[in-house]
């Protein structure tokens, strides 16, 4: 493969480059230049193709690797046929590109290049055309990228690291112990060398990378890693306004690696003195900081006290952030966005709703229209993906109105992002729910004892408990919300159980400290139960599931037996929700007789209204 004059001339001007410089910087000369030549010829623009995507691969993060390798493309963009445009995409490369890379492999005297090129051959030589892999190419890789980080080529001493690292991982791949030594002497050499604190992926890198390697360190090389992440916990877990070091989150990064050292050693008090240095500087900069900051801070700190049995330690973290967590209001902001809402289409469809003159079918229907679409949801999960995918992977975390933090949503939480989504949902929906239980109730002078006489017509409300939900619904009715959600929802979760014991599910469970002794299943122990949400819709099971036991929805059950509820929150639109669930479960009547017989309780609705 012949190269392009003017190619050629870029490639030898770095190939004699001693001041540091990468691999992107090289491909980007190629293509600056190409800019101004117009058109090549076939054999020119393939000479260009080999050459630049040589350089303009990136170094893959594990299993997102798209070809299940070392490099990957740079960039992926979508086509309009719906296709994915790859750049630089090895499918576009051959035999021939593996020739030349080989040969440049052994006559560039940039080690940088060198390693680069024989890498490519290492790595893709069986995609392109070898029979099996080039170990030659493997030992000029691992020599050249040693010399590569030696010479201090790099831009970023975290670009030496990463030369180094591949190394090792070449010389390890072919068994090449002196090629693995002479890694691991690089990489210390190149840490020692680096006085940066805030490199924090440079200093860490020996930990990382070396610590556990059998063979590969002498006992005195071991003992300076550990002696070096002493010294930068001792330097950045205490403030010292002179030299500046402080840092919590790398006293964290040398805390831990300390710990994982320590306990190997089994010194727990050690391992529990440098979590709490790491802990304390954190505490430290928490007791200054915002609110939101602070919680966010202080919440890690907590859970890893708990994790080493600090049980004093979390307990006054615990006491600091509840502290800081009481102002939490203040740096929130609110974001509102302008929606128009169309009156008269809200009107029709509402009169759909309660349309005709039969109470129970009207009741039906808005009982059904109300219950969240989890397909719907899912679709709202997904676009968002595509129309916001930054936000889409941000972490987020729901906080009470104490400033504590309630819930946890990571973005590769399928569960708790739908659930969240739901919960979401329900609130957009909420005004509507509202508006057609008034008219609904007014257009049928619905009374407590008419709402309570609907629900009983299914069989898994207990007589026993009509008194209660009467009463529960009676306070509703009277605008006594707190009365209501306090007697309502321990009737939700009775019936719950009603359901499943009606079913042959059992309703009890033992007592672990106490031999012989049962307890009656919680609703959330009901509705987790695989059997009772076999018996019930997706979307019922999941729309109870968040408006009452899900810590990233309502979770109106549980907060309400913890005390956790505030007084606001017995208000109108949580009633609704409550006596709407109340109507979703009314609607669970037994089969029709022509039905096959079935263990269970399934609706028999009109198809129109149906809950199945």
């Amino acid at each position: 493969m012949k190269l392009p004059a003017w190619t050629e001339e870029i490639l030898a001007a770095y190939d004699e480059k001693t001041t540091p410089h990468n691999e992107v910087e090289i491909a980007e000369a190629i293509s600056a230049a190409r800019k101004s030549k117009g058109d090549l010829s076939e054999e020119d623009f393939k000479a260009l193709l080999a050459e630049r995507s040589a350089f303009f691969f990136i170094e893959s993060h594990g299993d997102s690797s798209r070809w299940g390798s070392y490099f990957e493309p740079m960039a992926e963009l979508g086509r309009a046929d719906g296709g994915t445009l790859l750049s630089p995409d090895i499918a576009k490369l051959d035999d021939q590109t593996l020739e030349h890379w080989r040969n440049r492999a052994g006559s560039a005297k940039n080690p940088m290049m060198r390693a680069r090129y024989a890498d490519l051959v290492w790595e893709f030589g069986r995609r392109l055309g070898d029979a099996k892999r080039d170990h030659s190419c493997a030992l000029i890789a691992t020599e050249a990228y040693v010399e590569a980080a030696n010479k201090q080529l790099y831009t970023f001493s975290i670009e030496g690291v990463r030369w180094i690292v591949r190394a090792l991982d070449i010389a390890t791949a072919t068994n090449n112990k002196d090629g693995a030594r002479a890694a691991a002497d690089a990489l210390l050499s190149l840490v020692a060398g680096d006085q940066n604190l805030r490199n924090m992926g440079t200093w860490i890198a020996p930990f990382d990378y070396l610590y556990d390697k059998k063979g590969l360190l002498t006992p005195e090389q071991s003992a300076k890693i550990i002696a070096d992440l002493e010294d930068i916990l001792a330097r950045t877990s205490v403030p010292d306004p002179e030299k500046n070091e402080f840092d919590p989150f790398g006293a964290q990064a040398a805390a831990e690696r300390l710990a994982q050292h320590y306990r190997r050693q089994s010194a727990k008090a050690e391992v529990e003195r440098v979590v709490k240095s790491y802990g304390g500087a954190f505490e430290f900069v928490a007791k200054e900081a915002s609110p939101m900051l602070a919680m966010a801070w202080l919440q890690p700190v907590i859970e890893r006290y708990e994790q080493e049995n600090l049980k004093a330690d979390a307990e006054r973290v615990q006491i600091l952030a509840a502290e800081k967590g009481a102002n939490v209001a203040s740096d929130l902001k609110i974001y509102s966005v302008e929606a128009e809402i169309d009156a008269e289409k809200i009107e029709a469809e509402i009169e759909l709703l309660i349309g005709g003159d039969e109470f129970d079918k009207a009741m039906m229907r808005v009982a059904d229209r109300f219950i969240p679409e989890t397909k719907f949801a899912r679709s709202l999960v997904e676009d968002r993906k595509k129309t916001a995918p930054l936000l889409s992977m941000i972490r987020s975390v729901i906080v009470r109105s104490d400033g504590q933090p309630e819930a946890v949503i990571d973005p590769d939480d399928e569960e708790g992002t739908l659930h969240h989504q739901i919960n979401q949902y329900m609130a957009f929906g909420q005004g509507m729910l509202r508006h057609s239980l008034r008219r609904l109730f007014e257009k049928f002078s619905v009374s407590a004892e008419d709402l309570v006489r609907f629900v009983y017509q299914s069989p898994i409300f207990l007589e026993s408990r009509r008194a209660l939900l009467q009463s529960g619904v009676q306070a509703y009715f009277d605008g006594d919300f707190i009365k209501a959600v306090h007697v309502l929802v321990p009737q939700v979760e009775d019936t719950l159980r009603s359901l499943a014991a009606k079913s042959a599910i059992p309703v009890y469970k033992t007592v672990r400290a106490a031999s012989g002794i049962t307890d009656v299943k919680s609703m959330n122990n009901i509705l987790e139960d695989q059997r009772v949400r076999n018996m019930l819709t997706e979307d019922l099971w999941r729309y109870l599931t968040v408006l009452y036991i899900d810590r990233r929805g309502l979770n109106l059950r549980n907060d309400l037996a913890h005390g956790l509820v505030n007084t606001e929150s017995f208000n109108t639109l949580i009633c609704d929700r409550v006596i709407h669930s109340l109507m979703v479960l009314g609607m669970m009547r037994p089969k029709a007789p022509e039905a096959e017989p079935a263990i269970g309780i399934t609706d028999a609705i009109p198809a129109e209204n149906a809950i199945e």
